[in-house]
């Protein structure tokens, strides 16, 4: 590659920066999504784990009512996950019904771990993930009860009665870092760019002396 090929290719790398989507782990049990930009609860039956119900499973409403009222690493925000419909990730006869679809916050995490179908256990950086249902907040639009996620198979399920008992993952909106790296400056990726370009010119006018 020529010299001056190489230098462009550079400076989109940094300038562009990186695209991967990951978790992150911030501490004190809180996983961060940046695609979602959504944080987590690390234990995925911490209903249990704290006491709150025996085993983790439960209704609908005492679903709702659990992440409404939590209060964990200093945040009071936390709900049940969401999901979307219509939802492109369903076959073309269930996008308005829900089944077997992969879009919502609960089948983002299902993929993010590396799920294809099949059950899903606790992968090191989350916890006592059930091979299970679990509930949504998202009501179905032609089916009564809300939609659940089934870590047993790695699909969403259309609705489901809410007196049933399943388990709750409480999640919050936003990122909990304290001090999140800032994003370059306009004028630093505007002097980079011209930084780039001179290198550009002077590898260029090297390339045809040679």
């Amino acid at each position: 590659m020529k010299l001056g090929k190489l230098a462009v290719a550079l400076a989109a790398t940094v300038v562009m920066g990186s695209a991967h989507a990951s978790l992150f782990d911030r501490g004190g049990g809180l996983i961060y999504d940046d695609v979602l930009n959504v944080t987590w609860l690390q234990d995925a039956n911490y209903a249990a784990t704290s006491g709150y119900a025996s085993g983790g499973r439960m209704t609908w409403s005492a679903a709702l009512t659990w992440a409404g009222n939590l209060d964990y690493g200093g945040f009071s925000d936390w709900r049940l996950p969401k999901t979307f419909i219509p939802d492109s990730t369903c076959s073309s006869t269930d996008q308005t019904n829900g089944y077997g679809c992969r879009a919502g916050e609960l089948g983002h995490i299902y993929t993010e771990l590396g799920g294809s179908t099949g059950p899903l256990a606790s992968s090191g950086m989350l916890l006592n993930i059930q091979p299970s249902f679990y509930w949504f907040s998202t009501l179905s639009p032609i089916h009564p009860g809300p939609f659940t996620y089934r870590f047993d198979l790695g699909v969403q399920d259309a609705s489901n009665n809410p007196d049933s008992n399943y388990y709750a993952w409480a999640v919050r909106d936003g990122d909990v870092a304290v001090s999140p790296v800032p994003a370059p400056p306009a004028a630093l990726l505007m002097l980079t760019g011209l930084g780039v370009l001179g290198l550009t010119k002077r590898f260029r006018k090297a390339d045809k002396e040679a």
